[in-house]
């Protein structure tokens, strides 16, 4: 009996020794702490978690940020309150996918760069359909030839888009839409037209809505199977929300394409823009490059294949380069029809999950 108590006693001793030895070395690994709604962000606190008083405003500025996860020294000096970090409006924003996508050119990218496959049904139809118009309108269709003022392809595509995003632990969806118009002439010129809507809605806080629009003008150049063009476009955005802001831009592209027998199509370019912000201090510049590959699958279906990459200049940021890709399947219900289902991701941007999902339909007029 008192050989177990003489243990039990050094037992004890020996755990009041070790806490006096490891709560001053657990004091001493206590993260640095900051107070102010966005002092951990301008840190580089890697927080999910962040406190605020009871009965304090979330929308307000006083939080408490923790640089460690695992850390009550906010709890200690009253901010007991736990809640998911604040971000940046302009940084939700800037990545939220379906925004961030826009912002950086993919509209263009997407309605003058990328060449969609079209299924062999559907290339013979139309083949048939445009012959027989031309062999109607007969000497009037050759004297608007000559003039330079015939059709020679009008396209209107629209879509509606729905994302499902996780961004530092926030979650959240956006839904939008598309509208992209691409006309080229029989004397090379192109003319194109596209406008988007987004509405990013986070589970917690408020909607930011972002209204795009972009014209743009161009023309084809080059032979030996591959066909090279050139464009100048102009762009409009516009954010309402938590923060207004109004951006207007301009930029120019190159962009090729190459037909392969069997129908398959790889195209793809480059693209620079530069937006002038109303709120922002520093304006936005961005180069981007993108490839896409479509190939007929049976008579009337289709696969399109994209990759999309952005390399932001200015301003600067921690993630400055990002792409997106994405899978198109294609029905041609007619050789004027098109209906579209497909899906998006995009990666690069630390602590940001974005799968967007799109409906959309394509018609053709010659």
């Amino acid at each position: 009996m008192n050989t177990f108590q003489g243990c039990r006693r050094t037992l004890w001793m020996g755990l009041a020794l070790f806490a006096g030895l490891a709560l001053p070395a657990a004091a001493q690994r206590q993260g640095e702490i900051c107070i102010g709604r966005f002092c951990g962000l301008d840190q580089g606190f890697d927080a999910r978690h962040c406190h605020i008083r009871p009965g304090g405003d979330p929308d307000g500025d006083d939080y408490c940020w923790s640089s460690l996860p695992a850390d009550f020294a906010c709890e200690e000096i009253g901010y007991t309150v736990n809640l998911p970090c604040p971000l940046r409006t302009d940084a939700a924003v800037g990545a939220v996918g379906q925004q961030l996508a826009v912002l950086s050119g993919y509209n263009q990218f997407r309605s003058q760069i990328v060449k969609p496959a079209a299924a062999r049904k559907a290339e013979e139809d139309a083949r048939a359909a445009q012959e027989a118009e031309e062999a109607e309108e007969g000497d009037e269709g050759d004297e608007d030839e000559g003039a330079g003022y015939a059709v020679h392809l009008s396209e209107i595509t629209t879509a509606l888009e729905y994302e499902d995003w996780e961004l530092a632990g926030q979650q959240g969806e956006t839904v939008g839409a598309r509208f992209d118009w691409l006309r080229e002439t029989e004397t090379g010129m192109l003319w194109g037209a596209s406008a988007s809507y987004q509405e990013a809605s986070p589970d917690r806080g408020e909607s930011i809505e972002l209204v795009n629009g972009q014209l743009s003008v161009g023309h084809t150049f080059g032979a030996g199977g591959t066909e090279w063009s050139w464009g100048a476009f102009g762009t409009v955005s516009d954010l309402s929300g938590p923060v207004s802001d109004t951006l207007v831009g301009a930029g120019g592209r190159l962009a090729f394409s190459r037909y392969f027998e069997g129908g398959g199509v790889l195209s793809g370019g480059v693209l620079g823009q530069y937006q002038a912000s109303d709120e922002l201090d520093d304006d936005l510049v961005n180069v981007g490059a993108g490839a896409a590959y479509g190939f007929p699958v049976g008579e009337r279906f289709a696969l399109d294949f994209e990759l999309y990459a952005v390399n932001v200049i200015e301003p600067e940021v921690v993630d400055d380069t990002f792409y997106t890709g994405a899978g198109m399947f294609s029905l041609y219900l007619s050789p004027r029809f098109t209906l579209t289902l497909g899906a998006r991701v995009l990666e690069g941007i630390d602590r940001l999950d974005s799968l967007t999902y799109t409906l959309g339909g394509s018609t053709r007029f010659w």
